[in-house]
Order: C-alpha cells, then structure tokens, then sequence
C-alpha cells in the first residue's frame, strides 16, 4: 500500500516542478529577462505553438477523464460509508484508484494550460511592440 501513495507523490512531486518550471519561464518573460528581442519572442511563440498543437489532444484527454471522474464522484459521495461499514475494500480500492488518476489529469491540465498563457502573454508582448514601433516611427 505504501507504495501506491509514494507512487502517488512522486508523480505529483514531478508535475509540480513542471508547473514550477512553467512559472518560472512566464515570470522571466514578462521579467524580459529571457527575451529582449522581438525575434526570440517569434521563436518562442512558433516552439510553444507547437507545442500546443501536439498536446491539444492530451489536455482533451485529460479534461475528459476529470470530468468523468468528478461525476464519478459526485454520484458515489453518499456510499463510501456503507463501502467502509462492509470493509468494501475492492469499491474504495478503485475510487482511490480514480482519484489519482483525477490528480493526475488535474495537475497535466495545469501545465497545458500554463503553456496556453505563456503563449498568450507572448502574443500580447508582441501586438504591444508591434503597436509602440509603429507610433515611434510617426513620430
């Protein structure tokens, strides 16, 4: 049993220095201390993008099975005591099993969406440029 929760944390451990990682990388953008230039931010944003693009299915997926499993949950919220009073162990085996799995997708929906505001921060950055460059040539 112990090492389904260890399991279990190490897995969140991982997810959260990946949303750390993500945090650290949208605070040294709007920092500018990553990007100065209006070319590295284009390329940044055309790396995220892609990005994107190939996990677009994996946020689906894992949105689908969060919903799927709050529903799942809501619906089997007044058992869990009679689960326990008949030591039911195979019924709270498997909701322990679905609310990892829940984390799981809880954390991985984070993460892609972190990427999803780091390239909407990028995409700001740049219009704003873009905008200040042209109003300083008028000038």
């Amino acid at each position: 049993m112990n090492r389904n929760i260890d399991s279990l944390r190490d897995a969140v451990r991982e997810s959260l220095r990946t949303l750390s990682d993500s945090f650290e990388r949208l605070n040294a953008l709007v920092d500018e201390r990553r990007f100065t230039t209006e070319g590295e931010l284009r390329k940044h944003l055309a790396r995220l993008e892609l990005s994107l693009k190939q996990n677009h299915e994996r946020l689906s997926a894992a949105l689908s099975d969060f919903d799927k499993w709050t529903n799942e949950e809501l619906q089997t919220r007044n058992q869990i005591s009679a689960w326990k009073a008949k030591r039911d162990t195979s019924r709270l085996h498997a909701r322990a099993d679905m609310s990892e799995k829940s984390a799981t997708a809880a954390l991985e929906i984070a993460a892609l969406v972190i990427k999803e505001a780091e390239c909407a921060a990028i995409r700001a950055m740049l219009g704003r440029k873009e905008a200040v460059s042209l109003q300083v040539r008028e000038r």
